[in-house]
C-alpha cells in the first residue's frame, strides 16, 4: 500500500501548488483590492485554465488513496493474484470513485456521493479533455434526466473545499497525505 499512498500523496501535493495559483489568479481580480495590493499577473492565462487540472490531480490523489487503503486490507491476497496472473487485481483496474469508495467502505450517499462524482468528470475526462467520447456522457443526458447540462461548475472554494474534503477521507482511511 505504501507506493500508492506515496502517488497520492504526490498528486494532493501537485493539486494544492496549482491550488495556491488559482487563488493567487483570483485575488489578482479582487475589484475591493488597488493595483499595488494585487499580483498584476500578466500572462495569457485565465483562473479557469486551471482548475480543471487541479480538480484531475486531486481526483486522482483520492483515487490512490482508496487504492492504498484497499491494498492495505487485502495484501496478502492481491499478491497471491499478481503472483498467479501477472496483473493487478481486478478491484485495482478501476477509476470509478464512487465504487472504490463503496470498497473502502465510505458512505457514499448525499454530499460524499455528490463530491465523488464531482471529481471523478475531472479524473476520467474533463481534466485532460474539453468534451468527453460520449455526448451523453458531456451533458449529463440519462433515462432519468433528458435536459442537457454540461455539469462543470466552478467554485471559488474548490481550493479550500476539495483538499478538506480529502483530509476528511484519508482520516477516516486512517491514512495520511502529509507523511
Amino acid at each position: 500500500h505504501t507506493i500508492w499512498l506515496l502517488t497520492a500523496r504526490r498528486l494532493y501535493a501537485s493539486s494544492n501548488i496549482i491550488g495556491n495559483e488559482i487563488r493567487r489568479r483570483w485575488d489578482d481580480r479582487d475589484f475591493r483590492k488597488s493595483d499595488d495590493e494585487k499580483n498584476l499577473i500578466r500572462d495569457a492565462y485565465d483562473v479557469s485554465d486551471f482548475h480543471p487540472t487541479f480538480m484531475m490531480l486531486a481526483a486522482s490523489a483520492l483515487e490512490n488513496l482508496f487504492k492504498a487503503h484497499i491494498v492495505r486490507q487485502n495484501a496478502p491476497r492481491f499478491r497471491q493474484i499478481v503472483l498467479e496472473t501477472g496483473e493487478l487485481p481486478k478491484e485495482l483496474r478501476t477509476h470509478d470513485l464512487r465504487k472504490l469508495a463503496k470498497s473502502c467502505e465510505i458512505n457514499t450517499r448525499g454530499d460524499v456521493g455528490s463530491q465523488l462524482d464531482r471529481l471523478a468528470k475531472f479524473s476520467t475526462w474533463r481534466g485532460r479533455y474539453h468534451f468527453a467520447k460520449k455526448y451523453e456522457t458531456f451533458y449529463h443526458l440519462t433515462a432519468q434526466n433528458d435536459v442537457p447540462s454540461s455539469g462543470i461548475a466552478f467554485k471559488s472554494t474548490d481550493t479550500e473545499d476539495i483538499p478538506q474534503f480529502l483530509q476528511s477521507l484519508a482520516n477516516a482511511l486512517g491514512l495520511d497525505f502529509n507523511k
